[in-house]
Protein backbone atom coordinates (compact mmCIF):
# COMPACT_ATOMS: atom_id res chain seq x y z
CA UNK A 1 0.00 0.00 0.00
CA UNK A 2 1.17 3.52 -0.68
CA UNK A 3 3.15 4.97 2.22
CA UNK A 4 4.07 1.57 3.63
CA UNK A 5 7.68 1.10 4.64
CA UNK A 6 7.28 -2.49 5.86
CA UNK A 7 5.36 -5.31 4.15
CA UNK A 8 3.78 -6.28 7.49
CA UNK A 9 3.63 -5.36 11.17
CA UNK A 10 6.91 -5.71 13.03
CA UNK A 11 7.35 -6.61 16.70
CA UNK A 12 10.38 -4.84 18.22
CA UNK A 13 11.52 -6.49 21.46
CA UNK A 14 14.05 -5.68 24.15
CA UNK A 15 15.02 -7.45 27.34
CA UNK A 16 16.84 -6.57 30.52
CA UNK A 17 18.66 -9.46 32.14
CA UNK A 18 20.64 -10.50 35.20
CA UNK A 19 23.71 -11.13 33.06
CA UNK A 20 25.09 -12.00 29.67
CA UNK A 21 24.08 -15.17 27.78
CA UNK A 22 27.41 -16.93 28.40
CA UNK A 23 26.54 -16.98 32.12
CA UNK A 24 24.17 -19.94 32.12
CA UNK A 25 22.32 -18.64 35.20
CA UNK A 26 21.46 -15.27 33.59
CA UNK A 27 17.72 -14.63 33.32
CA UNK A 28 15.37 -12.19 31.64
CA UNK A 29 13.98 -9.82 34.24
CA UNK A 30 12.14 -7.37 31.98
CA UNK A 31 10.51 -7.59 28.56
CA UNK A 32 9.48 -4.57 26.56
CA UNK A 33 8.00 -4.60 23.09
CA UNK A 34 6.34 -2.29 20.64
CA UNK A 35 4.61 -2.98 17.35
CA UNK A 36 5.18 -1.01 14.17
CA UNK A 37 2.46 -0.83 11.54
CA UNK A 38 3.31 -1.16 7.86
CA UNK A 39 3.63 2.63 7.82
CA UNK A 40 6.10 2.63 10.69
CA UNK A 41 3.66 3.92 13.30
CA UNK A 42 3.74 2.44 16.80
CA UNK A 43 0.39 0.71 17.28
CA UNK A 44 0.98 -1.31 20.43
CA UNK A 45 3.27 -1.62 23.42
CA UNK A 46 3.93 -4.15 26.16
CA UNK A 47 6.08 -4.16 29.27
CA UNK A 48 6.53 -6.48 32.21
CA UNK A 49 9.02 -7.34 34.90
CA UNK A 50 9.76 -11.00 35.61
CA UNK A 51 10.73 -12.21 39.06
CA UNK A 52 14.11 -13.90 38.88
CA UNK A 53 14.62 -17.35 40.34
CA UNK A 54 15.27 -17.83 44.02
CA UNK A 55 18.79 -18.85 43.04
CA UNK A 56 19.50 -15.42 41.54
CA UNK A 57 17.90 -13.59 44.46
CA UNK A 58 19.71 -15.66 47.09
CA UNK A 59 22.95 -17.24 45.89
CA UNK A 60 23.95 -15.22 42.82
CA UNK A 61 22.78 -11.73 43.74
CA UNK A 62 26.32 -10.29 43.68
CA UNK A 63 26.85 -11.59 40.13
CA UNK A 64 23.49 -10.21 38.96
CA UNK A 65 23.95 -6.77 40.55
CA UNK A 66 26.42 -5.65 37.88
CA UNK A 67 23.87 -6.27 35.13
CA UNK A 68 21.09 -4.72 37.19
CA UNK A 69 23.05 -1.52 37.69
CA UNK A 70 22.60 -0.82 33.95
CA UNK A 71 18.80 -0.71 34.17
CA UNK A 72 18.52 0.61 37.70
CA UNK A 73 16.09 -2.13 38.68
CA UNK A 74 16.15 -2.88 42.39
CA UNK A 75 15.95 -6.12 44.32
CA UNK A 76 12.63 -4.93 45.81
CA UNK A 77 11.13 -4.34 42.34
CA UNK A 78 12.23 -7.79 41.21
CA UNK A 79 11.04 -9.56 44.34
CA UNK A 80 7.56 -8.05 43.84
CA UNK A 81 7.48 -8.75 40.07
CA UNK A 82 5.15 -11.43 38.69
CA UNK A 83 6.45 -14.98 38.60
CA UNK A 84 7.84 -15.99 35.23
CA UNK A 85 4.78 -17.81 33.86
CA UNK A 86 2.43 -15.09 35.16
CA UNK A 87 4.50 -12.47 33.32
CA UNK A 88 5.06 -14.46 30.12
CA UNK A 89 1.40 -15.37 29.52
CA UNK A 90 0.36 -11.74 28.85
CA UNK A 91 3.40 -11.31 26.58
CA UNK A 92 2.34 -14.32 24.51
CA UNK A 93 -1.22 -12.92 24.39
CA UNK A 94 0.08 -9.52 23.26
CA UNK A 95 2.16 -11.12 20.50
CA UNK A 96 -0.81 -13.18 19.29
CA UNK A 97 -3.17 -10.18 19.37
CA UNK A 98 -0.74 -7.95 17.45
CA UNK A 99 -0.32 -10.55 14.66
CA UNK A 100 3.26 -9.70 13.71
CA UNK A 101 4.82 -12.13 11.23
CA UNK A 102 8.28 -10.75 12.05
CA UNK A 103 10.13 -9.84 15.22
CA UNK A 104 13.32 -7.92 15.68
CA UNK A 105 15.44 -6.40 18.41
CA UNK A 106 18.37 -4.08 18.55
CA UNK A 107 20.54 -7.14 19.17
CA UNK A 108 18.58 -10.22 18.07
CA UNK A 109 21.33 -12.66 18.99
CA UNK A 110 21.25 -11.53 22.62
CA UNK A 111 17.47 -11.27 23.09
CA UNK A 112 16.75 -14.47 21.14
CA UNK A 113 19.08 -16.53 23.35
CA UNK A 114 17.81 -15.00 26.56
CA UNK A 115 14.10 -15.35 25.68
CA UNK A 116 14.63 -18.94 24.50
CA UNK A 117 15.62 -19.80 28.08
CA UNK A 118 11.99 -19.05 28.95
CA UNK A 119 10.74 -20.97 25.90
CA UNK A 120 9.75 -17.77 24.09
CA UNK A 121 10.08 -18.37 20.36
CA UNK A 122 9.47 -15.47 18.01
CA UNK A 123 9.69 -15.16 14.20
CA UNK A 124 13.07 -13.40 14.37
CA UNK A 125 14.36 -11.36 11.44
CA UNK A 126 17.44 -9.16 11.07
CA UNK A 127 18.50 -7.18 14.07
CA UNK A 128 18.14 -3.43 14.06
CA UNK A 129 21.83 -2.86 14.81
CA UNK A 130 23.08 -4.75 11.74
CA UNK A 131 20.59 -2.99 9.44
CA UNK A 132 21.50 0.43 10.90
CA UNK A 133 25.21 -0.36 10.82
CA UNK A 134 25.06 -1.10 7.08
CA UNK A 135 23.34 2.24 6.43
CA UNK A 136 25.84 4.09 8.57
CA UNK A 137 28.75 2.51 6.67
CA UNK A 138 27.14 3.57 3.38
CA UNK A 139 27.28 7.15 4.73
CA UNK A 140 30.92 6.80 5.76
CA UNK A 141 30.19 6.58 9.48
CA UNK A 142 31.72 3.88 11.67
CA UNK A 143 28.93 2.55 13.83
CA UNK A 144 29.43 2.12 17.54
CA UNK A 145 27.43 -0.67 19.11
CA UNK A 146 25.54 1.44 21.64
CA UNK A 147 21.90 2.09 20.84
CA UNK A 148 22.25 5.72 21.89
CA UNK A 149 25.04 6.28 19.32
CA UNK A 150 22.95 4.79 16.54
CA UNK A 151 19.97 6.91 17.64
CA UNK A 152 22.14 10.01 17.38
CA UNK A 153 23.14 9.16 13.79
CA UNK A 154 19.48 8.71 12.78
CA UNK A 155 18.31 11.74 14.74
CA UNK A 156 15.87 9.85 16.94
CA UNK A 157 15.36 9.76 20.69
CA UNK A 158 16.08 12.34 23.33
CA UNK A 159 19.84 11.88 23.44
CA UNK A 160 19.69 9.69 26.53
CA UNK A 161 18.95 6.05 27.13
CA UNK A 162 17.49 4.74 30.37
CA UNK A 163 18.17 1.05 29.65
CA UNK A 164 14.66 -0.13 30.38
CA UNK A 165 13.16 -2.71 28.04
CA UNK A 166 10.13 -0.79 26.75
CA UNK A 167 11.95 2.47 26.12
CA UNK A 168 14.85 0.64 24.45
CA UNK A 169 12.44 -1.30 22.21
CA UNK A 170 10.83 2.00 21.21
CA UNK A 171 14.23 3.57 20.45
CA UNK A 172 15.15 0.53 18.34
CA UNK A 173 11.81 0.89 16.52
CA UNK A 174 12.54 4.55 15.87
CA UNK A 175 15.94 3.62 14.40
CA UNK A 176 14.34 0.96 12.21
CA UNK A 177 11.77 3.42 10.84
CA UNK A 178 14.36 6.18 10.32
CA UNK A 179 16.59 3.72 8.49
CA UNK A 180 13.76 2.69 6.16
CA UNK A 181 12.92 6.33 5.42
CA UNK A 182 16.49 7.29 4.43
Amino acid sequence: MRGDIFPYRVLVVDTETTGLPFWEKAEVIEIGACVLSCRGIKVGAFSTLLRPSKLILDEDWDQAQGALSVSGLTREELESAPRRMEALAPFHEFCARMQCPSATAYNVRFDKVMLARDHVVLPWGDDVFRVAQATMREHGVKAGFKLIDVCQFFGVGSGRQDHRALSDSMLAADVLVANERL
